[in-house]
C-alpha cells in the first residue's frame, strides 16, 4: 500500500513512486489536495512531479481554491475547476470549429465533402456533367466565397454569366440544383444554417415535355434501319417503344427479369426505387424467344466489352438523321431522340384510351402528373372536340327551353 507524506505545507501531500524517478534521481512524486468545503472533507488528486506539479504550483492551486471558496465565487473543488477548463476547452474548440466552417470556401467543400459523397452515390453520366458544370461555371462565380458568404446575389451572377454565354435554361437549372445540393449537405453536416441563397432566386422555366411522337410509319423505318445497323440497337429500341422501358431499365435487364409465359417483364429497382411490371408484346416476345435464354443473373444486353450497356449507341442518332426525320427541326422537344420511344409508346396509350393512372403505372412514375405529360390526343380525337361541345350545349338549350 502507498505511502503518503507531509509535503510541509497543510493540505498538501505525496506518495513516491516505487521504481520511477523523475529530475536529478529522485522518486517521482504523485501530488494531492486536502480540504473542506461547507464542511465537507475533499481530498483530490493533482497530478505526478514528471507532468509538471511541484510543490509551489500545488500551493498555488490550493490557495486560489481556498480563495474562491471564501469569497464565494469561482471554482471551490478541483473536480469543478476541471469541469470548467473541460468546458471552456471544448467551447473554444468549438467556436474554432465553428469559424473554419464559416470560413470554408464553397469549392474546398465540394472537393473534400460534395464530390466524393457523390461519385459514391451517383451514376458516372451525372458526376461528369456536375463535375463540368462546376468547373466551366460555379467555380468561377462562387468557388472561392465562403459558404456563409454566398448570398442570392451572387447566385444571380451565376444565372447572369451562363445566361449571357448563351447556355440553355436547362442547363442553368441543373447548375443550380447542383448548387443546391451542396449547400443541403453542408447543412446536414452541419457547415450550414438556413435556406441555401438557390432559394432566393428565381429559377428559369424549362419546358422539356415532348410535343412530338413517333408515327407507326417513321417507327417501322427506324427499326428497319437498325435491325440492318446493328440487331442491339434494334432491340433495345423495340422493348422502349413497345413496352416504354428507360434505358437504363433494360441495361439492367437480367434473364430472370423475363416471363415469357405470362407476357411481362419485371423491372427491379428501377429509378423511382419502386418495382413494377411491364407487359410486352408479341414482337418483343419473338425477339427474347429468338436470343435463347441465358443464366438467371445474366444480363440480357451487353456491351462490346461483355460489360453492362451505359448509354445508347449513336447508331440510333445517325439512324433517324439518315431517315431524315429531323430535318428543319429546330425545337429540341420535337427532335427525335431515343427517349422519343418510350415518349411515344406513353402517347399511343393515351390515344387509345388508356387513363393517366394506367400511364403513370406502366411508365414506373410516381405520380399522375408527371404521366399526364405524356397524355396526348391523337389529331383525330382533337377535332371530335367541337361536336362534343356543340351536342353539349344544345343540350342544355333543350333543357333550358323546357
Amino acid at each position: 500500500m502507498a505511502q503518503w507524506h507531509n509535503a510541509g505545507y497543510k493540505g498538501i501531500r505525496y506518495r513516491e513512486h516505487p521504481t520511477r524517478k523523475h529530475k536529478v534521481n529522485q522518486p517521482d512524486r504523485y501530488y494531492v489536495l486536502r480540504y473542506r468545503v461547507g464542511g465537507k472533507r475533499h481530498e483530490e488528486p493533482l497530478g505526478w512531479a514528471s507532468e509538471g506539479w511541484t510543490l509551489q504550483k500545488a500551493i498555488v492551486e490550493l490557495s486560489k481554491l481556498k480563495q474562491n471558496q471564501k469569497l464565494a465565487e469561482g471554482p471551490q473543488t478541483l473536480k469543478e475547476k476541471r469541469e470548467k477548463d473541460k468546458a471552456r476547452r471544448e467551447a473554444e474548440e468549438k467556436e474554432k470549429s465553428k469559424e473554419k466552417k464559416d470560413n470554408t470556401a464553397f469549392e474546398v467543400f465540394w472537393e473534400n465533402f460534395y464530390y466524393p459523397q457523390a461519385q459514391h452515390d451517383k451514376k458516372p453520366k451525372s458526376i461528369e456533367r456536375e463535375r463540368y458544370l462546376f468547373k466551366l461555371w460555379i467555380a468561377p462565380v462562387i468557388g472561392k466565397i465562403p459558404l456563409k458568404k454566398i448570398s442570392p446575389l451572387d447566385i444571380e451572377k451565376l444565372k447572369s454569366e451562363m445566361k449571357s454565354a448563351k447556355q440553355s435554361p436547362r442547363s442553368i437549372q441543373y447548375a443550380l440544383a447542383v448548387t443546391r445540393q451542396v449547400f443541403n449537405q453542408a447543412r446536414r453536416i452541419e457547415y450550414y444554417e438556413g435556406d441555401p441563397p438557390t432559394s432566393k432566386v428565381k429559377w428559369p422555366r424549362v419546358n422539356n415535355a415532348r410535343l412530338r411522337h413517333i408515327t407507326n410509319e417513321e417507327a417501322k423505318k427506324i427499326l428497319d434501319a437498325l435491325k440492318m445497323k446493328s440487331p442491339l440497337v434494334y432491340e433495345v429500341s423495340l422493348i422502349s417503344l413497345h413496352c416504354g422501358l428507360r434505358f437504363e431499365e433494360i441495361a439492367s435487364l437480367e434473364w430472370q427479369d423475363v416471363n415469357l409465359d405470362e407476357n411481362h417483364l419485371v423491372l427491379r429497382d428501377p429509378k423511382n426505387k419502386s418495382s413494377r411490371i411491364a407487359p410486352i408484346t408479341p414482337m418483343v416476345k419473338d425477339m427474347f424467344k429468338q436470343k435463347g435464354r441465358g443464366k438467371p443473373s445474366d444480363l440480357i444486353f451487353l456491351s462490346t466489352k461483355k460489360g453492362k450497356l451505359s448509354r445508347i449507341s449513336r447508331t440510333f442518332d445517325r439512324v433517324v438523321d439518315g431517315l431524315g426525320l429531323n430535318d428543319g427541326i429546330t425545337d429540341r422537344r420535337n427532335r427525335l431522340t431515343f427517349h422519343s420511344l418510350r415518349h411515344s409508346f406513353a402517347s399511343f396509350l393515351g390515344m387509345g384510351g388508356a387513363s393517366p393512372i394506367e400511364i403513370k403505372e406502366a411508365l414506373g412514375h410516381k405520380s399522375v402528373h408527371m404521366a399526364m405529360r405524356y397524355s396526348h390526343l391523337s389529331p383525330t380525337a382533337l377535332m371530335k372536340i367541337p361536336g362534343i361541345i356543340e351536342g353539349s350545349l344544345k343540350l342544355q338549350n333543350v333543357k333550358e327551353a323546357k
